[in-house]
Parts: structure tokens; sequence; C-alpha cells
């Protein structure tokens, strides 16, 4: 699959389209349930749960988060695939400026890594 790295906003259908399974092989897959998140607390400790943090981070800080998470990901992963389920809708209509960091912090991990990283949200159909 050739897409460039970043964000992307699939339906749950586009997502099982073969071209994504073959894909997914052959990359690092990190999934998340993006249904629950719905706060900068409920987002942070989603990424403590499911991602390298290097250095760990135990506050609520964006920017530590942000520096831990970039350089986890690339000291630990090769191209990496990270799936939000039910994208971040719930976050975006509860706590829009911690959605807006969060997409923010995403966006330049996908833009100054070594490594290719997609973030997708995939909706329901």
């Amino acid at each position: 699959m050739n897409l460039p790295p970043g964000l992307i906003k699939i339906s749950s259908s586009q997502f099982e389209d073969v071209q994504w399974k073959e894909y997914l092989s052959e990359v690092d897959e990190i999934v998340i349930d993006g249904k629950g998140i719905v706060s900068k607390e409920n987002i942070i400790d989603a990424i403590r749960a499911n991602f390298p943090l290097d250095p760990p981070v135990e506050s609520y800080n964006w920017d530590a988060i942000s520096d831990s998470l970039w350089e986890g990901m690339d000291s630990k992963y090769r191209d990496t695939v990270v799936v939000i389920k039910g994208g971040l809708d719930f976050l975006k209509r509860n706590d829009f400026e911690s959605y807006k960091v969060v997409m923010d912090i995403f966006s330049d991990i996908s833009g100054s890594s070594s490594k290719k990283v997609y973030w997708l949200f995939v909706d329901s159909d």
C-alpha cells in the first residue's frame, strides 16, 4: 500500500479491505478503542497503556507525553499503523482542546519519525 504517513480517516468496511490486511502484516500494529476516550486524562492513559514511552511519563503534561511517545515509537517500532477504532469523536465532542493537541502530536510524529507512522481512525459504517 503506497500511502503517505499521517492521519487517515476510513470506514470500517474500508479497513476490512484485503489490501489493509496484507499491509498490516508487514508493519507493527497498535489498536486502541477510542469509544471510551472523552478527556485529556483518558487519551493520555490510553497512550501510556498502548505505546512504548521513552522515558516513561507519569504526569498529564502534553509536552512530556509528546516527547516520550515520539522517542518510544521511533526507537522500538518498525513502520507502524495505529488503529483507533471508533475514531476520537467522543474526545472531539467532550474536550475539543485535548483533541486538537493530540491530533497535532500524532501528525508531528508522522512527519518527523525516521519510520512511517500511520494513524487510522476507523469509524463505524
